[in-house]
């Protein structure tokens, strides 16, 4: 019912700033008076001017669409052009990636982003690899839409039909708004956008070694890499004394990655815990990430009140709908099944679920580090039955 409402408000909601942005269009662009344009809607009934708003919701849907991929897509060619190779590309949840040789889809999701396209760097020392063109390079491709869609508006205004006049007006206002949105310096939610990036990694060169190191290490555990083999040399001489923030905080979720996977939960858990005492601004998404693996920490050390402490029904909500595509969860679950419900059953078809639907998440290397993990959780507890018994 909930999803109902949420798709329901967002046609309302679309159509209303669809019939908005086509009476401002109207306005500045034809010889249309206010009164001209709604009197105009009152002559030709209720049902047209709904199928009217219903055709400006589709044209801003599909311009705003059609703005992310060509913003990403234009992250993908200034990487190729700068020596990067192809790692992923996401449109909403949907996310083609190459594996084994061959391209396929799976779905992933980050709250707050309509896309992303991932690249292994080239080789070299991260003070080399150039990260302008890779960064840049979207909000260039939505100006160039935008140019080019400007100016059919205007060339076709006088002959074009209702949804041509509409489709090429919002792409070009959806494109504008991209570009402002990536191309001017900011920091959303704890995020900085594309421009933040690249002036971020100009002040500080420190950032640029996170970056480079964050792209690489992605590419290694899409391929299968597990996160106790990352190259730990990769991680020394990192320098947080410019600030903390975002991307210093992704690197040390890397880190803490490779030491769960390598079974010391106390090293880890006290790296959760650095990064929650230096209190960085961070994105929702990453403040939950950091509680779910402080909870599968202390579960994992008999801290098992803080972990319930920690679990409330909102984290617990993030869980369930991050389960399908981030492994983490599902070993977090299996933990709660052991330690908290004491439920050995629940606790192996948690496993078994995750082995049968391995192939369907993204990072090879975090499922299987995942998989293994959870054996030996239940390995340990059949070891304690049988001690007690």
């Amino acid at each position: 019912m909930k999803k109902i409402f949420n798709f329901l408000k967002a046609i309302i909601i679309g159509s209303l700033a669809g019939f908005a942005l086509v009476m401002i269009g109207c306005l500045l662009f034809t010889d249309i008076s206010p009164m001209q344009f709604l009197n105009s809607l009152a002559n030709k009934g209720f049902m047209p001017v709904i199928a009217n708003c219903l055709l400006s919701f589709a044209a801003l849907f599909i311009a705003f669409v059609l703005q992310i991929i060509v913003h990403e897509g234009g992250h993908l060619v200034g990487g190729l052009l700068t020596g990067y190779r192809f790692v992923s590309f996401r449109i909403f949840t949907l996310t083609l990636l190459r594996r084994d040789g061959r391209f396929i889809v799976r779905r992933f999701n980050i709250p707050g982003t309509g896309g992303q396209c991932i690249m292994l760097p080239p080789d070299g020392d991260a003070a080399d690899v150039p990260f302008v063109i890779y960064n840049a390079a979207g909000v260039a491709a939505n100006i160039l839409l935008t140019i080019v869609t400007a100016t059919l508006f205007f060339i076709y205004i006088d002959d074009s039909g209702i949804f041509f006049f509409l489709l090429t007006l919002f792409t070009a206002i959806a494109g504008l708004w991209t570009a402002l949105l990536n191309g001017i310096p900011l920091k959303i939610n704890g995020m900085c956008n594309d421009a933040g990036n690249i002036r971020l990694m100009y002040r500080e060169p420190e950032a640029r070694r996170h970056f480079i190191l964050q792209l690489r290490l992605h590419a290694l555990c899409q391929n299968g890499m597990r996160p106790k083999d990352f190259p730990q040399s990769w991680f020394e001489g990192l320098s947080h004394d410019s600030g903390y923030g975002l991307m210093n905080a992704v690197t040390d979720m890397l880190a803490i990655a490779s030491e769960i996977d390598k079974g010391d939960y106390s090293r880890a858990r006290d790296m959760l815990l650095a990064i929650r005492n230096r209190r960085p601004t961070l994105p929702d998404m990453y403040d939950k990430e950091i509680d779910c693996e402080i909870a599968f920490t202390s579960l994992m050390l008999g801290l098992n009140d803080e972990a319930d402490r920690l679990l409330t029904d909102s984290l617990r909500a993030y869980i369930r709908h991050t389960s399908s595509y981030s492994s983490s969860k599902p070993r977090l679950l299996c933990a709660v099944a052991l330690c908290l419900e004491h439920d050995r059953q629940k606790a192996e078809t948690i496993l078994q679920n995750l082995k049968n639907n391995r192939d369907r998440y993204i990072m090879l290397g975090e499922v299987e580090a995942d998989i293994c993990t959870m054996r030996r959780m239940l390995d340990t507890a059949n070891s304690a039955i049988q001690q007690h018994a």
